[in-house]
């Protein structure tokens, strides 16, 4: 009999580990990307980015497509965020989103938003939550009915602490094109690589720096028609 009791422990803290037991998606490869594409002719304007360029990796997840905030519960409110929530693990009963920004869900309490607070979705077969990192959770079921959400496999996600390079177009004065190129890290300019940079257009259409080069098609000093022939390596 006692053995027998040993046994039936035993099977209980196996069967206990094996429900709660996590999957992990695999991991996904570091790749750079460069916007806009190769070859493509593009119109930027006045301000805006003509190539931007970076690292970031591939990921399965949900898409938000808007934004729903209200009451969840006594003394708590949420608040959820467009985004993208990237599938971070799984178990038997759940699967667990985290949210590429962490100010895309917000959770107050009778202290205010916790900027501090990791917050993720948890989703079940008919359950809909958010967790936070100290173990507490909150139902947002009632707010899954307003969220516009997609599935999505392999979205790319560019990653906000690596380098990120981009010219952005600041007009033209007479045949002079005029751009300032930029390094970004964890999306703060570093003033140290910011450079402004100006091209005589009776000299060359193609325009570069460091190893970008593109050609201009056209300008004006409202907008810019090019194509990309190479990005930053």
């Amino acid at each position: 009999m006692k053995y027998l009791k040993m046994l039936l422990l035993l099977l209980l803290v196996v069967f206990m580990f094996g429900c709660a037991s996590f999957h992990y998606p695999t991991a996904k490869s570091s790749e750079s990307f460069t916007i806009p594409d190769l070859g493509i002719e593009t119109t930027a304007y006045l301000g805006e980015p003509i190539i931007t360029s970076g690292s970031g990796y591939y990921a399965d997840g949900l898409y938000v497509n808007n934004s729903v905030s209200g009451s969840s519960g006594l003394f708590i409110s949420l608040e959820i965020n467009k985004g993208f929530y990237e599938l971070t693990y799984t178990s038997s009963m759940y699967k667990y989103y985290h949210p590429i920004d962490k100010e895309m869900i917000k959770w107050y309490g009778t202290k205010g938003h916790d900027p501090s607070m990791g917050l993720q979705l948890r989703v079940g077969v008919n359950s809909f939550d958010v967790i936070n990192t100290a173990g507490g959770y909150t139902s947002a079921k009632s707010f899954k009915n307003g969220l516009q959400i997609e599935e999505k496999t392999n979205y790319f996600i560019a990653k906000k602490n690596s380098l990120q390079q981009t010219v952005i177009y600041t007009g033209k004065q007479d045949n002079i094109l005029k751009f300032s190129y930029r390094e970004f890290s964890n999306d703060m300019a570093r003033p140290a690589f910011t450079t402004d940079i100006t091209y005589d257009m009776n000299e060359s259409n193609i325009i570069g720096y460091k190893s970008f080069r593109a050609e201009v098609i056209e300008a004006t000093n409202t907008e810019i028609k090019y194509k990309i022939i190479q990005g930053f390596n």
